[in-house]
């Protein structure tokens, strides 16, 4: 009777030092995300050194629409939109709601982004099960009407921007903010893992352990670690056809409500290197192999 009371004892600890980590969203509410994010280019060709960093900032709404036992329905849209380039030919600086600016074209498209919806189903560990109608046309007329949006600028800007934007990245995107919650509960320090799908562009799925490093004050502090090797053995973009290897880690902190599981602050910081490899084109560019550097870093907060 005696190590009957005493294993019950330490089963009650260690259920008590345990920590259920999902989301608990409420019906009718909204909730927003601030993102900025920001993708620094370096490479070299020609034996000419090239820099090109480009900031992407918005502010997203999703309204729970639905709720299941095991499911959110959320509608979400983009209140406001921002978007900068930085090349060494030049500054390009775009915004929504800004009339004065000179690219009515490009202003415009953003503009047209703002006023869609889309609709997220995310599952109580985070995971998007679907995304139904993203627009992208406003996207699609800007990079068709962009400025000088050829060669290594214009695959940079399609990289950031019309893959950020499809079904599949943006399902992609979407779970690396929300799909860092275990599917059981667990103790302070506990490492869990999770695997997001890429998009069709790319080879290798994205890994990534994640660990309860705090608990506090209704808030939980998650710490998230991943080394991938991504690549392509397809042709990237009509206009600059391309494959590319890179490999590298992204290391994240996730600071979220204990209660809802909502981001209050997350920081995610990738550093990739490697190298693309021009298929077409001009002849003195058709099959070299130009190597190049990716930093890209998102800071996230809600209100």
């Amino acid at each position: 009777m005696k190590y009957i009371l005493t294993i019950l004892f330490l089963s009650a600890g260690l259920a008590r030092g345990q920590y259920s980590l999902a989301l608990n969203l409420e019906q009718g509410s909204t909730y927003f995300l601030k993102i900025n994010a920001t993708l620094r280019f370096d490479g070299e060709m020609n034996g000419q050194k090239m820099a090109m960093s480009s900031t992407m900032t918005g502010i997203t709404r999703f309204k729970v629409v639905g709720a299941t036992a095991d499911s959110y329905e959320l509608e979400a849209s983009y209140d406001s939109l921002r978007m900068s380039m930085k090349t060494p030919m030049g500054m390009m600086e775009y915004s929504s709601g800004n009339t004065s600016q000179k690219n009515e074209l490009a202003t415009g498209a953003l503009d047209a982004m703002t006023n869609k919806h889309f609709t997220v189903t995310l599952l109580k560990n985070g995971a998007v099960r679907k995304i139904s109608s993203p627009d992208t046309s406003g996207l699609n007329a800007m990079l068709r009407n962009f400025p000088m949006a050829d060669g290594i600028k214009k695959m940079f800007l399609m990289g950031h921007m019309k893959h950020s934007f499809n079904a599949k990245a943006m399902k992609e995107n979407l779970e690396k903010l929300t799909a860092i919650f275990p599917n059981k509960k667990v103790n302070l320090n506990e490492v869990w893992g999770t695997t997001i799908m890429p998009d069709s562009g790319t080879d290798n799925s994205i890994k990534t352990s994640y660990q309860l490093t705090e608990y506090k004050g209704g808030v939980a502090t998650i710490k998230g670690h991943a080394e991938s090797k991504t690549g392509s053995s397809q042709k990237q973009g009509k206009g600059f056809p391309a494959i590319y290897e890179l490999k590298g880690k992204s290391e994240s902190t996730f600071q979220v409500d204990a209660a809802t599981g909502w981001i209050r602050e997350a920081d995610i910081r990738n550093n990739l290197t490697g190298h693309v490899q021009i298929n077409q084109g001009a002849a003195a560019q058709s099959g070299k192999t130009i190597p190049i550097q990716v930093v890209a870093t998102a800071k996230i907060s809600s209100y």
